[in-house]
C-alpha cells in the first residue's frame, strides 16, 4: 500500500512539475484580411510564431520556457499589402482623461480569444504613416487574469504622481494580487517609489507572484535601497576633475538637475537657469547639474559652450544607481529635484520646466 501511494504521489508531482508555460491564442474576426498573423513579445523585433488566417479565423498555441506571464503583440502581414498593426481594448484611462487608452499588448494568459470586429483608425491627411500602415481597433478581446489586471490599471497609474498614488496602487494590487503587469510596472517606476512604499506595495502580492524573478528584484532593491539612505553621503568628479560632495551644507535647499550634452530639452533648459540664478536672490538655496554624459569629453564640450556659473558634476556608472534610488530618479532628463541638506526631496518634476515653473518649485 505504501509503495503504491508513493508511486501516486511521484505521479502527481511529475504531472505538476511539467505543466508548461503555453497560451492558446484564436480568433474569429470577419473583417480581418486573410495573411500572416506574427506574433511577437513586446516589441516587433522579438518574434515569437505566426499563423496564417483565413475568412478571418486563426488558431496557435505559444509556449515559454520559464513560468511567468509574457507581453504579447501581433501584425497582419495582409495579402493585400498593408500590414495590420492591433490595439486592444482596456477598461482605465491616461492622465484621468474621459478617453480609455488601447493597449497594443495582452498578456500570455492560458486562453485568448478575439471576435466580433475589427475598427480600422483614421488618422486622417496629417499621418506619417505609409499608407499601407493600417492601425486597428479590436472591439473584444476574451482573456484571463493577467490580461485583465492591465486592461484595469491606468497607462499612467505608476508615472503620475498624486496625493492619491500609491492607495490606488494598494487597491488595485488588493483586486489583483497575481498581477505580473502591476509587479513589472513597479519595476520600470521603482526610482520613484521610496523603500518603504515599495515594501508595503510587495506585501499585497500573492504567494505566487513572489516566485517571480522581478518580485525578488525588488526585495533586492529595498534592502540596498536601506543601505543606500544609511550612507548617504553624495561625492561625484566635478567640472576641475576633482571627487567632492555634491551638496554645500551652508545652503538649506539645493536644486539638482541631471541632464546631459545631447538632451536637447536639457539644453533648452539652461538659459532659463542662467537667468534665474543671475536675476533672482538665491541665497538660501544652490543650484547644482549633474550630467548623465557617457563621454566625459562630450560633457566638458558642452560645459565650454554653455558657460553655466554654478556647480557642475558628472555621475559616475558607479554611483548611478545611488543617485537613482536616493533622488528617486527614474532616468528621464532633465529631471529637476529640489533637496534640503538632509536629502529630503522637497519636489522633483521630469521635462523642461519654464520660468515660472522652476521658480514655483524653488519656493517649496
Amino acid at each position: 500500500m505504501k509503495k503504491k501511494f508513493l508511486i501516486y504521489l511521484t505521479g502527481i508531482f511529475t504531472i505538476i512539475s511539467c505543466e508548461k508555460n503555453s497560451t492558446k491564442i484564436s480568433g474569429d474576426i470577419p473583417n480581418l484580411p486573410d495573411g500572416r498573423l506574427v506574433l511577437f513579445e513586446e516589441v516587433w523585433s522579438n518574434k515569437l510564431d505566426s499563423v496564417e488566417v483565413k475568412d478571418g479565423k486563426f488558431d496557435i498555441e505559444l509556449t515559454f520556457d520559464d513560468k511567468i506571464p509574457h507581453y504579447i503583440g501581433m501584425d497582419l502581414l495582409a495579402k493585400n499589402g498593408d500590414k495590420i498593426r492591433f490595439q486592444f481594448p482596456t477598461d482605465s484611462y491616461f492622465n484621468k482623461q474621459k478617453d480609455k487608452w488601447s493597449s497594443s499588448l495582452f498578456l500570455s494568459d492560458k486562453r485568448i480569444h478575439i471576435k466580433d470586429s475589427i475598427e480600422y483608425i483614421d488618422f486622417g491627411k496629417n499621418s506619417s504613416f505609409p499608407d499601407n500602415i493600417k492601425s486597428v481597433n479590436v472591439i473584444s478581446l476574451e482573456a484571463g487574469e493577467q490580461t485583465y489586471a492591465l486592461q484595469k490599471t491606468n497607462y499612467d497609474l505608476f508615472s503620475r504622481k498624486s496625493n492619491t498614488q500609491n492607495s490606488e496602487i494598494q487597491n488595485l494590487i488588493k483586486r489583483h494580487p497575481k498581477s505580473f503587469h502591476l509587479l513589472s510596472e513597479m519595476v520600470k517606476n521603482k526610482y520613484t517609489f521610496s523603500s518603504a512604499d515599495i515594501g508595503d506595495f510587495l506585501k499585497l502580492f500573492d504567494k505566487s507572484v513572489q516566485e517571480f524573478p522581478q518580485f525578488k528584484e525588488l526585495q533586492k532593491y529595498v534592502v540596498d535601497s536601506k543601505k543606500s539612505i544609511n550612507n548617504s553621503l553624495l561625492k561625484l568628479k566635478n567640472s576641475d576633475n576633482q571627487v567632492n560632495e555634491i551638496l554645500d551644507k551652508r545652503y538649506n535647499k539645493h536644486l539638482i538637475i541631471l541632464w546631459a550634452s545631447w538632451c536637447i530639452p536639457c539644453r533648452q533648459e539652461i538659459p532659463i537657469l542662467k537667468k534665474i540664478v543671475s536675476e533672482n536672490n538665491l541665497s538660501d538655496t544652490e543650484v547644482i547639474s549633474i550630467s548623465i554624459d557617457e563621454k566625459e569629453s562630450d560633457w566638458k564640450k558642452a560645459l565650454a559652450a554653455e558657460k553655466m556659473n554654478w556647480k557642475q558634476f558628472i555621475l559616475s556608472k558607479k554611483e548611478s544607481e545611488r543617485f537613482k534610488i536616493i533622488l528617486k530618479y527614474g532616468g528621464g532628463i532633465p529631471y529637476s529635484v529640489l533637496v534640503n541638506s538632509d536629502l529630503k526631496i522637497l519636489s522633483s518634476s521630469t521635462g523642461l520646466y519654464n520660468e515660472s515653473e522652476l521658480l514655483k518649485m524653488l519656493k517649496k
